[in-house]
C-alpha cells in the first residue's frame, strides 16, 4: 500500500471536512485491502467500492458527488471511465498525483471491438477531475485512425486541475492529453509530458462555438516530436473565442524550431476563428517572435508578455 492507516485518516479527515454537501464514494484498488480496512479505522460518510467505474455510477446528478480514489494503478480495461452525472468530481488523495494512476488496458487496436481508447470521458457539464495521474498507455504497430485520448470532454464546465497527463508507450500509438470540445472549460495546474502525437490540448468544438477556455498555471514538457503541439485548434466551421492561456511554461524538450514542431498550432481554418489571448509565458527558445518557433495562429490571438530565452516580448509572429 502507498499510505500507512494513520496517514490515510489524517488525509481523509482533513479532505472530508472540504468535500461540501454531496455523497463521497472511496475507490480502492482491488490488490490491497483498503476496504474493510479503511471503514476499521474510519467511519467514512460515504461507500468504499472496487472501481473508479462504481464509484461514477454511483454518484447523482446534481448533488455535488465526489468519487476520491486512493493510490494505486487503476486498469480501465472495459472502456473509458464515464462521468454521466452533472457535478461530479473525480479525484486523488492531495499531495498523491503520482501514486494515483488511471490507465487505458487496451493493448491491440485492431481487435474488431475496439473503438477508441479513451480513459476517461466527461459527458456531463460541470465535472472536475483533479490529482490524478492519467496515462492512455497501450501499442500496436498499426495505431490506424482510431481515437486515442486521455481525458474527452463533452460536458461543457468542465475543470482539470493538479493532473498528470502522460503515455507510457511509443510516440505513433497515442493522441492528445486532453480533447476540448464544449465552452467554460478551465484546465489548471496540469503537467503534460512525453509521447502524444497530436496535442497536449486538442480543441474542436462538437457542433458548436467553444468560448471561454482558460489555461493557467500548466507544465508542457517532451510534447512534441514531428507533428506534436502543444496546444492546437481543429475546427473549419466553429469559433474558439475567450481563449486565455496564462502563467505556463512551454518546455524545448523537443518542441519548437521545425517546420512541423511548434508549440501552437491556432489558426481555425474554414469558417472558424480564434480569439483569445497568450499572456505571461514562458517559452523556452530564443526568439518567441517568429511563426518559425511558435506556430500558426488566427491575427485575433494576441500575443501579450511573454518569455523566451531572449527575454520578453509583446511581439505577434508573423
Amino acid at each position: 500500500m502507498s499510505l500507512d492507516f494513520v496517514e490515510v485518516k489524517r488525509t481523509l479527515e482533513s479532505l472530508n471536512a472540504s468535500l461540501g454537501a454531496g455523497k463521497v464514494f472511496y475507490v480502492c484498488p482491488e490488490s490491497d485491502s483498503w476496504s474493510s480496512d479503511l471503514i476499521g479505522i474510519q467511519k467514512v460518510s460515504g461507500q468504499v467500492v472496487g472501481t473508479i467505474q462504481q464509484g461514477l455510477d454511483s454518484c447523482l446528478a446534481g448533488r455535488g458527488d465526489t468519487v476520491v480514489v486512493l493510490p494505486g494503478t487503476y486498469t480501465q480495461t472495459g472502456g473509458a471511465a464515464t462521468m454521466s452525472k452533472g457535478g461530479t468530481t473525480l479525484m486523488g488523495l492531495p499531495g498523491r498525483r503520482d501514486q494515483t494512476l488511471l490507465k487505458t488496458g487496451v493493448i491491440d487496436e485492431n481487435d474488431a471491438g475496439v473503438t477508441g481508447f479513451n480513459t476517461i470521458n466527461v459527458m456531463a457539464d460541470g465535472c472536475t477531475v483533479k490529482d490524478l495521474t492519467i496515462s492512455n498507455g497501450w501499442f500496436d504497430s498499426d495505431p490506424g485512425s482510431k481515437t486515442r485520448i486521455c481525458i474527452g470532454s463533452q460536458g461543457a464546465g468542465m475543470t482539470v486541475s493538479g493532473c498528470k497527463l502522460t503515455f507510457d508507450t511509443a510516440p505513433a500509438s497515442c493522441m492528445t492529453g486532453i480533447y476540448l470540445s464544449k465552452s467554460d472549460a478551465k484546465i489548471l495546474d496540469c503537467h503534460f509530458e512525453d509521447t502524444m502525437s497530436e496535442a497536449a490540448i486538442f480543441m474542436d468544438a462538437v457542433g458548436a462555438d467553444i468560448i471561454n477556455v482558460l489555461i493557467k498555471g500548466c507544465y508542457f514538457v517532451g510534447v512534441n516530436a514531428s507533428t506534436k503541439l502543444a496546444l492546437h485548434i481543429n475546427d473549419s466551421a466553429n469559433d474558439t473565442t475567450n481563449l486565455v492561456v496564462t502563467e505556463c511554461l512551454f518546455s524545448t524538450n523537443g518542441a519548437g524550431g521545425a517546420a512541423a514542431s511548434h508549440f501552437y498550432d491556432l489558426a481555425n481554418g474554414g469558417g472558424g476563428s480564434t480569439i483569445g489571448e497568450i499572456v505571461d509565458n514562458v517559452f523556452t527558445v530564443a526568439s518567441i517572435d517568429t511563426a518559425a518557433q511558435m506556430g500558426a495562429k488566427d491575427s485575433q490571438v494576441l500575443m501579450v508578455r511573454n518569455w523566451g530565452i531572449d527575454g520578453v516580448s509583446t511581439a505577434i509572429p508573423s
